[in-house]
């Protein structure tokens, strides 16, 4: 009897179906934890990497000193659509929840003053998602440094977004102008100082042949630039972090 119901490619289908599904489930389920401190690693790493640590970003920094260097010199505050801190709530994504909430990140030297204050950004770009973290100067307009990530963008095209060509050209831009009105960074359809050159300390070079993927990177930067803008506001007002 066994061995019929065995010989029936149909029971026997369901059977490997099944066992494969549940094997899956299991491996799924042991290797999550691992997924999620790597994921928190390869965030911490590019939140670091913003404010420029390590100095030579080709250089050996491991992950255990990714996380030393981040929990002592990295704090998170939740701020609200008024620019005012709020508790954290710890479900609540790194870039923000349904209350409209966003998170920001301060990098604070060993006297405990802020250096930089890191952006988490999201965005779309041709073909999916595009991500990143933007760190700017304590004067809150000059860019320190930022990170660009993106998955499904073409090679040699629009990936080139995170690649160091493209994000090198970022560091020392302002996001305003010089009454203070937020201006954000362009990116240019060709070679920006020659285009734009009243406009260069605000504008860079777009990656050729991906104008899709740069409009996105300059629609994801003013739209996170908008939604901080109140807490640079605020910091600026009072001279400190508004924490």
């Amino acid at each position: 009897m066994q061995d019929s119901i065995l010989k029936n490619p149909f029971v026997f289908a369901t059977l490997i179906c099944v066992v494969c599904s549940a094997a899956l489930s299991l491996c799924a389920s042991e290797l999550r934890p691992i997924q999620e401190k790597n994921r928190k690693i390869y965030d911490h790493r590019n939140i670091l990497l913003a404010v420029g640590i390590p100095s030579d970003p080709t250089a050996e920094f491991s992950d255990e000193k990714v996380e030393s260097v981040f929990e002592s010199q990295m704090e998170k505050i939740s701020i609200d659509s008024d620019g005012n801190a709020v508790e954290i709530d710890p479900a609540a994504p790194e870039s923000g929840d349904e209350t409209g909430h966003s998170e920001i990140y301060l990098f604070k030297n060993e006297a405990g003053a802020v250096e930089a204050y890191v952006l988490p950004l999201t965005g779309q770009g041709l073909w999916g998602p595009i991500s990143g973290y933007l760190a700017l100067e304590p004067d809150c307009n000059t860019i320190k440094g930022v990170t660009f990530s993106t998955k499904m963008e073409t090679p040699g095209l629009g990936a080139e977004i995170a690649n160091p060509p493209f994000e090198d050209q970022v560091p020392g831009k302002r996001i305003r102008d010089d009454d203070g009105t937020l201006v954000s960074i362009d990116v240019v359809k060709g070679e920006a100082a020659k285009l734009v050159p009243d406009h260069i300390d605000h504008a860079v070079d777009g990656v050729s042949g991906a104008t899709i993927t740069s409009d996105g990177v300059e629609d994801m930067l003013l739209k996170w630039l908008e939604t901080y803008q109140p807490y640079f506001d605020t910091v600026q007002q009072t001279g400190k972090e508004a924490a």
